[in-house]
């Protein structure tokens, strides 16, 4: 695999790709970019702006941006340290090749006080990596359960006849 630099995460950006909206060129890194909370859910309760998360509490985040993976490009995701500093914990796995939508994470407030998390916050990076050929089927058509998802989606997603 190759990691895209910011000169090719800004390239496939001009193309429609990667980020198709909500992109903000202040979020690039030199091998990645940072994604923003859109909404924050706690407890089935959705928030929009400044919130505060209680010690030892579970929370969900949209991302600000919607993303378009090609074919051949999968995005591993990685919690922000200052996040991690800060006693959140999250676990993400990779972003599946020709999936679109905002993105649903999973996050704890591991520690014993209370945080708050602002809309447009940067929370976690996007690693976009090159896969060695295109895959057989892509997401959509192997499950698309999350495909086209806007704002929090929890599970069971909506489910495609």
């Amino acid at each position: 695999m190759c990691i895209l630099t910011d000169s090719l995460i800004e390239k496939n950006v001009r193309r429609g790709l990667l980020i198709a909206s909500g992109f903000n060129a202040k979020n690039v890194t030199p091998n990645g970019y940072d994604l923003s909370v859109k909404e924050i859910r706690i407890e089935g309760i959705t928030y929009n702006g400044e919130t505060r998360i209680p010690p030892l509490s579970p929370f969900l985040i949209s991302t600000v941006e919607y993303l378009r993976m090609p074919d051949n490009i999968t995005g591993s995701l990685w919690l922000r340290s200052s996040f991690s500093r800060r006693g959140v914990m999250g676990s993400f796995g990779y972003v599946d090749a020709g999936f679109e939508g905002e993105l649903t994470l999973s996050f704890l407030n591991a520690s014993d006080s209370e945080m708050t998390i602002g809309a447009g916050e940067r929370i976690v990076q996007i690693v976009f990596e090159k896969l060695c050929s295109r895959s057989k089927r892509s997401y959509p058509e192997r499950s698309g359960n999350y495909h086209g998802s806007r704002g929090i989606t929890e599970w069971p997603p909506n489910q495609r006849e």
